[in-house]
This record gives C-alpha cells, structure tokens and sequence, in this order.
C-alpha cells in the first residue's frame, strides 16, 4: 500500500520532465542525521530500536523535476533492548539484544516538486543495502544462557519522501521520511533532518 502512495507521488512530481530546459540542472550535496527506527518480528513479537547514522546524499538533476542520488552511511549511535518473551524457536527466552548500523548505501531516482521560490517537494523511489551488527545475550529454556553477535546485510526496494527550505542562496534546511527496507519480519526507516547545498 505504501509502496503504491510512494509510486503515484514520485510519477505525479516527475510527469512534466521532459518540459523544462537543461538550463535549470543543479548538482546537490547535504549532509542528514537519520534518527532511525529498526522493528523485528522474527522472535514473535515486535522489537524497536532507535539506532541514529550521519547520511551523505550526492544528487545531480536531469531537469527541474527529476534527480538522480546516491546515499552513503554510516551508525552514529547503536541501540539495545532488554526483553523477555516465549517463542517456538527459543522456548522461554529473557535478556539484552543489541542493533548496530555499520552503513548503509542507496540510489534513488528523485520526483522534484518546487512550491515556492523557497520551499521543494519531493519523493524518492530506488534500492538500499544496510549492513548492521546484531548481539544476543539471552537466556533461553532451550539452550540456556546464550551470548553471540553477529553481522547481517539486508537489501532491497527503498523510498521516501522530503521537504527543502531554502535558508540563503544554494543553502537548505532538509527534512524527509526514509523506508530503507520493508521485510516480511523487520521494517528499517527513519526522519533524518540535515543541511542540503545546491551547486
């Protein structure tokens, strides 16, 4: 469903591409710190953390209304969960699990939407890989005390949607929605807010 509102968008904001003369091409750079929100429900019931990373975005516009952007990331923050639950893999299980962001990369293809003279619009829609660290240190009614980490790297289709407020010449506030993956038993997405610069 999601997935379907994020398509109509960016195909609404770039539908009158082909209108706008190459003069109107911008290269962009920002820099976002991503509060980020990690749910897994492969336990059987829903774990959240609240990992955070600094994301470098690098675009560069085909005309007005749409964009081609790369993202690169890295954890800023890790998060850990103390947590207690019964499930078929695991039996009775109690104890701390810990989510780490290692980095994260994407590309997208931007739908553009300029408002105002100030303020752009605008929805994402391309693939992410996050590669993040997992630790366990439970103990379980089937294997008793438990302690282990280990790495994981998860990709797949990503979108988003954001807003620029231009506060000078080539210099903007940014704010947006990330959905970088949406798994059958995990979700990862984020608000990241961070400064956009035009050149």
């Amino acid at each position: 469903m999601y997935t379907r509102a994020i398509c109509t968008v960016f195909l609404l904001l770039s539908g009158a591409a082909n209108t706008v003369a190459a003069a109107d091409n911008r290269d962009y750079f920002a820099l976002h710190y991503s509060a980020i929100t990690y749910e897994d429900t492969s336990l059987g019931e829903s774990l959240e953390f609240k990992p955070t990373a600094l994301v470098a975005r690098m675009g560069s516009f085909i005309n007005r209304y749409l964009a081609i952007e790369a993202r690169l990331g890295f954890g800023f923050s890790d998060d850990a969960i103390t947590t207690s639950g019964n499930s078929t893999l695991l039996g009775a299980y109690s104890g701390n699990i810990g989510y780490d962001i290692k980095n994260l990369f994407a590309v997208y293809a931007v739908g553009n939407l300029s408002v105002t003279d100030r303020l752009d619009l605008y929805g994402l829609l391309g693939y992410s890989s996050v590669d993040a660290d997992i630790s366990f240190g439970l103990t379980t009614a089937k294997y008793g005390v438990s302690s282990l980490s280990g790495n994981d790297t998860e990709n797949g289709l990503s979108y988003g949607f954001g807003a620029a407020i231009e506060i000078m010449k080539n210099r903007s506030l940014n704010i947006e929605y990330m959905s970088y993956l949406d798994k059958d038993q995990f979700t990862l997405g984020g608000v990241n807010l961070g400064v956009l610069f035009n050149y």
